[in-house]
């Protein structure tokens, strides 16, 4: 089922998310830096199921030809005696995070990453490179009076600030989920009059945490970079568990409880602008495949490009010489839409000028109204077209947000649903969720002691059912992580 796009501006500020206060709490934070410590190796315990998904996260390449790896201890273990010049040394019971360096000669090096010294537990990290920018992100859940997912930056010699995403401060939440998408495009400069090419980063992070009604919760959040510095906006988390139809009925039955509620995952998608999410919910019994598409750059391009042509030369045309202007926004969308196909460029003129010819209540709504249609119409394009589709039935609509960026550009998010389904009968123990890039099919591995040196797994049937569990041996010849890799590749 098809139905018209939700298109909303993502809430959210500047600089950290949620203007946190810290001041007044250091206090309390310092009395309970003895306490976190204690706690460290429980809370790992608590949440072993979930640690998995995340581990092969914590090692990375660098363009040089380095290798990252990053791991969570207390400073004593990590550190011991090494003293940390670029910043003041903790107290050796305080929580870490070290970051490890290996050039190509072998030689290794470690560092404190400066922004996990806050005396909150820092757990399950992760890290991904980002050639464009030659960067490198560092990601993990700060636990502490206020528990949040932070993100922090690394160029070789400089580490950033902390970006901090908070939903609820409060709920215990899963390692952290991440993917990255890169594209470009081509601009004009308004200062010079030339085409310059912009790069875009986008860095996907998923998690799930305990919510108010007792069932853990899906979120998802973008860190958006434009070539190569953040554009300074943390958007507030979106909630995929909106997506899920069944758990948004008026009275949803609970139909027991799964462990993939602690492991929801994001993966690369169909091309290098989508992800793919998944999730289950114990409200409904349902696994729900979400895309994310971070929408070309062109799209905002045209749009404003019309927005602006009209709020700021359609008063003299308004109301009644509205032909006018719409030959007007013709001409100026044929100027700025050399990115697109000749086809599509004159469906969205088309289109467009039919909004202008319907007039509006005044020249600023008219505006709105023109940008919306091309915002919405590119969502359009997402999947070659095709109308939303999910074994099961109804699916929820597809949904579209504008990041705004302070002093910049906005970017767009598209949610698209691609699959729900009830979830299957899985294991705890080294629980994953692999997803297919289109998102239409899932797969879930686990160990068991029922089956021990093996992976068990099962996956999505043609017709939306799942499989009988399988086991896929180990062996010499066979590790954990080479069996896990041959089944991203078998679903994908």
């Amino acid at each position: 089922m098809l139905t018209k796009p939700i298109l909303q501006r993502a809430a959210g500020t500047p600089g950290v998310a949620g203007g946190r206060r810290r001041d007044r709490r250091r206090t309390a934070r310092a009395a309970l830096a003895p306490l976190l410590a204690a706690c460290f190796m429980l809370v790992l315990v608590l949440l072993p199921a979930a640690a998995a998904r995340a581990d092969h996260l914590d090692m990375t390449l660098g363009s040089g030809g380095q290798l990252y790896s990053v791991q969570a201890g207390l400073y004593g273990d990590l550190f011991g005696g090494q003293q940390q010049t670029a910043v003041k040394a903790p107290p050796a019971a305080a929580p870490v995070l070290a970051l490890d360096t290996t050039s190509q000669g072998g030689k290794t090096s470690r560092q404190m990453v400066p922004a996990s010294q806050d005396a909150s537990l820092a757990t399950s990290p992760a890290l991904i490179y980002e050639d464009g920018s030659k960067t490198l992100f560092v990601v993990w859940v700060s636990q502490g009076i206020n528990t949040a997912v932070k993100l922090t930056s690394y160029d070789g010699t400089t580490w950033s600030d902390p970006i901090v995403i908070i939903s609820n401060q409060y709920a215990t939440k899963t390692p952290p989920q991440l993917a990255v998408t890169r594209d470009s495009h081509l601009e004009t400069d308004p200062a010079s009059g030339q085409a310059v090419t912009h790069h875009r980063t986008v860095l996907h992070i998923v998690w799930s945490e305990d919510a108010p009604n007792g069932f853990y919760q899906a979120y998802y959040a973008p860190v958006i970079f434009e070539d190569g510095a953040w554009i300074g906006n943390v958007v507030t988390p979106t909630h995929l568990n909106d997506f899920d139809v069944v758990e948004q009925a008026p009275q949803p039955a609970s139909t027991g409880t799964t462990p993939l509620v602690y492991t929801p995952a994001v993966q690369a998608g169909r091309d290098a602008s989508t992800v793919v999410t998944g999730f289950a919910s114990d409200v409904s019994g349902m696994l729900t495949t979400v895309e994310v598409d971070a929408l070309p750059e062109e799209l905002r391009i045209l749009a404003d490009s019309c927005a602006a042509t009209v709020a700021g030369q359609g008063a003299q045309y308004f109301p009644s010489q509205l032909s006018v202007l719409a030959d007007l926004i013709q001409n100026v969308l044929t100027a700025n839409g050399g990115a697109f196909q000749p086809e599509v460029l004159q469906t969205l003129i088309s289109g467009v000028r039919g909004e202008i010819l319907a007039g509006a209540a005044d020249v600023n709504t008219l505006a709105h109204k023109a940008r919306g249609f091309i915002i919405d119409s590119g969502f359009k394009f997402s999947a070659r077209g095709l109308r939303p589709f999910a074994p099961g039935g109804v699916v929820a609509p597809p949904k579209v947000v504008e990041v705004i960026a302070p002093g910049g550009p906005s970017h767009f998010l598209q949610f698209r649903v691609d699959s729900t389904r009830p979830w299957p009968t899985v294991g705890a123990t080294g629980l994953q969720l692999l997803l297919a890039h289109t998102g239409m099919d899932v797969l879930a591995a686990w160990t068991s002691s029922t089956a021990p040196g093996a992976i068990v797994y099962t996956r999505t049937q043609p017709d939306g059912t799942w499989s009988s569990q399988q086991q896929l041996q180990l062996s010499s010849s066979l590790t954990q992580q080479q069996a896990l890799q041959v089944l991203e590749r078998r679903i994908y």
